[in-house]
């Protein structure tokens, strides 16, 4: 069966059934012919007086010709399409589960459809005692190629693989013109996952058999199962030129053509299929699948709907309508989906590990926790439900318990760059750049391809000061994909703390081509030109930053200042306003607002009681910690006449001063020798 790399596909495909038999009947006869060397019926395999009550739970097989009845009705055992009790499997005999025993019935559940029926007692065989019946008749006659053929599927259905290997390779030895042993022992390779052995003995079926439809599709599922399904395609055209009415062909061409992309050949096969065989739900599944590749999401739901009608029990249907619903951002129908198939099967972990998905969509990070929690406990070897695990944990703001999961699935699967990049991420946000950077440089030696990384290792590098590397590795995120703008920005914010602004600006223009909608880094340009004192054009950068998100604060503080900068005090006044009605705990607004209060040149723009109140509610927002904030308190109070106030909270604000603004200290301290003069700050004017 196609193989998918996505938690979300692949839920209700279709089951291969290898076929086993070049003639519809030709296994059918062989077992009439076995039981009757047997004994002539299959009821004298359970002894002359069988308690039929302990078959309950037994696999079974019934007698070809055998009357099955589904709500007391005889099924057509020739039309397919009327006999899904047979399970649709081309091959000779099934293998049944019996359920209950009704009067001289048993009810009988088919292991590879789930389709329920009755039979008469007397017209089923248990299969562990049809072994040693047919092992006593090889005994008995040991040159007879057709008992080993005949226990060598047996042994098959029983997934004795290595045990039917060796009675098809007795029945070939005795019999190498027959291709059906070929036809069985291909079948055993397939489920050993020996293409290229099955895709052999296929091979020498065909030579033998060149009109045997079942050798072409089973060597076709070898392909698909090997990804060479082209090859699958010819294979199954020609099962379908000489089984033109098994629908299951067409079901599996068109599974093959989704695996290369040919949604329409998928879609149209998987029609066909239909057509010939409405009451399967495979065929709907399979054309609901090629239809969700191909982003049809809705027609998706319309073939899963009608497949679950057929098939209301199979938790791989359920699962699949959710990743359609998943995919419509309908979570809350993709929860209930995933729910039922929880329900039917709740011993599959990757169920859980689904709705979990749904729920983190829905930013209901506990609830996706604790279903990562049920499929983790279910499978602990998962690495990728570790690493989902991870990212509800990193959304929760639990940064210790996220890099314990991302831990977890790096030591399951050390291969994975993506754990690495996102345990580099966490130790990113507890500022533990070292550790970040271990991650991301892990990252990069396993694929060096991965732009992202290189970003991610740059911004780290910038965090601990290092901006030659951090440019270095913007550079290399630049060169892998060129139409990174994050990659741009941050090397423009890189250049701008090495006050190489001009490179800056271009970075930032390059950006803003890239992603024009992404007002910061018109704000980040806009910062740069105000550093180069160019505040018309910062002023326009930030307008537009504005213009694309008019609810950002930040973009009305930074075009206060470049307002201020120009002296133009209304201007700023009023950008500081609008951004402090956006954001009231925006300090920096109420900072801008004081210094423009106390210090402007304008007498008519000062106001030192207004100066008072800004800047204290700018202290009380940053809890009195911030130099700054005290400084324009200082300023207000000077501003006001109260120049003991204004030395005592200037002598803080340079108590507050770290070392690392030590070059500020000059300034602070000229303040405060004109507040001990007596004497308020006023801006120096414009050059």
């Amino acid at each position: 069966m196609r193989r998918r790399t996505s938690l979300h596909r692949g839920a209700g495909r279709l089951t291969r059934v290898r076929s086993t038999s070049c003639q519809t009947t030709l296994l059918a006869a062989a077992l009439v012919a076995t039981l009757a060397a047997i004994g002539g019926s299959p009821a004298c395999l359970a002894g002359p007086a069988p308690d039929v009550a302990l078959w309950v739970g037994e696999q079974v097989i019934v007698r070809p010709g055998a009357v099955l009845l589904v709500d007391g009705k005889p099924i057509d055992d020739e039309v397919p399409a009327k006999n899904p009790a047979r399970g649709k499997a081309a091959c000779g005999f099934r293998i049944y589960k019996v359920e209950k025993v009704d009067g001289s019935s048993f009810l009988l559940t088919a292991e590879d459809s789930g389709a329920k029926q009755s039979v008469e007692i007397g017209d089923v065989v248990r299969l562990a005692r049809m072994i040693e019946d047919i092992t006593d008749l090889i005994d008995a006659s040991p040159g007879d190629a057709e008992n080993y053929l005949w226990r060598g599927f047996v042994q098959l259905k029983r997934a004795e693989l290595e045990k039917a290997i060796a009675d098809f390779d007795e029945a070939i030895r005795l019999d190498p013109g027959n291709a059906v042993p070929y036809l069985g022992r291909g079948n055993a390779w397939a489920e050993k996952n020996e293409y290229d052995k099955a895709i052999a003995d296929y091979g020498e079926a065909i030579r033998i058999d060149p009109g045997c439809a079942a050798a072409y599709a089973n060597q076709g599922d070898a392909w698909s199962d090997k990804h060479e399904f082209e090859k699958a395609v010819g294979d199954y055209t020609e099962a379908i030129r000489l089984d033109p009415e098994r629908a299951k062909n067409y079901t599996l061409r068109g599974d093959a053509w989704a695996s290369m992309g040919e949604w329409d050949k998928a879609i149209a096969d998987c029609s066909e299929a239909i057509r010939l065989d409405p009451a399967d739900p495979d065929n709907y599944s399979a054309r609901g699948d090629a239809r969700a590749d191909k982003q049809d999401f809705e027609s998706a739901i319309v073939d899963y709907n009608e497949a679950i009608r057929l098939d209301p029990t199979n938790a791989g249907l359920h699962r699949s309508r959710g990743s359609a619903w998943s995919e419509l951002k309908d979570f809350d129908k993709a929860i209930t989906d995933y729910g039922e198939a929880i329900r039917l099967n709740p011993l599959a972990a990757v169920f859980y590990s689904l709705r979990a998905m749904a729920w983190s969509a829905k930013r209901d990070d506990d609830r996706a926790i604790a279903d990562y929690t049920d499929a983790i406990r279910l499978d602990p070897a998962d690495a990728i439900a570790y690493s989902l695990r991870g990212l509800a944990w990193e959304s929760k703001k639990e940064y210790d318990k996220a890099i314990a999961d991302f831990s977890e699935a790096i030591r399951l699967d050390p291969a994975d760059v993506g754990n690495y990049s996102s345990r580099g991420r966490v130790w990113s946000r507890k500022k533990e750049s070292d550790k970040a950077i271990a991650d991301y440089t892990d990252a990069i030696r396993l694929d060096p391809a991965v732009a992202e990384n290189y970003r991610s290792r740059g911004m780290d590098w910038s965090e601990k000061g290092d901006l030659d590397r951090a440019i270095a590795d913007f550079s290399e995120a630049i060169r892998l994909d060129p139409a990174d703008a994050y990659a741009y920005h941050f090397r423009g914010s890189t250049w701008s703390s090495k006050k190489e602004y001009d490179k800056a600006i271009a970075d930032y223009t390059e950006a803003i081509r890239l992603a024009p909608k992404d007002g910061f880094n018109f704000n980040a340009r806009g910062w740069t030109w105000s550093r180069k004192k160019e505040y018309d054009k910062a002023i326009a950068d930030f307008t537009d930053a504005i213009r694309l998100d008019p609810t950002d604060g930040f973009n009305f503080d930074a075009r206060g200042r470049a307002w201020a900068d120009k002296k133009e005090y209304d201007e700023a006044i009023a950008d500081y306003t609008e951004a402090i009605r956006l954001d009231p705990e925006h300090s920096p607004a109420y900072n801008g607002r004081a210094w423009i209060w106390a210090t402007a040149l304008d007498d008519k723009a000062r106001d030192g009681k207004r100066a008072v109140e800004s800047a204290m509610r700018a202290c009380e927002i940053n809890e009195w910690n911030r130099p700054d904030d005290l400084e324009a308190l200082a300023a207000g109070y000077a501003e006001t006449g109260d120049f003991a106030s204004a030395v005592k909270w200037e002598e803080k604000a340079i108590e507050l001063l770290g070392e690392d603004r030590e070059a500020r200290k000059p300034e602070f301290r000229n303040r405060l020798d004109l507040y001990r003069d007596k004497k308020p700050y006023r801006q120096k004017p414009s050059p």
